[in-house]
C-alpha cells in the first residue's frame, strides 16, 4: 500500500495509520490475554497492573481509529 507513495498524501497517511493500528491491536490482544491469564491464576496484583497497561494501550487505538476514518474520508473526497 505504501510502495510508491513518496510524497505527502492521504493514501500514504492512511497506510501509516493502518500499520499503527495493526501494532496497537496486537498489543491490546497480548495484554488482554495476560490479564485473563493472571485472573485465571488469581494473581490480583498482575491483573491490576496489566489492566492499567491494557487501558493505556486502548487510548491510542481509539485515536488512530478516528484518524483513519477522517483520513479515509479525505482520501475519498480527493478521489471523487
Amino acid at each position: 500500500m505504501l510502495e510508491g507513495a513518496t510524497e505527502a498524501s492521504t493514501v500514504r497517511d492512511a497506510g501509516r495509520i493502518a500499520v499503527i493500528q495493526v501494532v496497537k491491536h496486537l498489543e491490546i490482544a497480548r495484554y488482554g490475554t495476560l490479564v485473563a491469564g493472571a485472573g485465571a491464576l488469581a494473581v490480583d496484583d498482575a491483573v491490576k497492573i496489566l489492566g492499567v497497561t491494557l487501558g493505556k494501550e486502548m487510548v491510542p487505538d481509539t485515536i488512530s481509529g478516528g484518524l483513519a476514518v477522517t483520513t479515509i474520508g479525505d482520501w475519498a473526497k480527493e478521489a471523487a
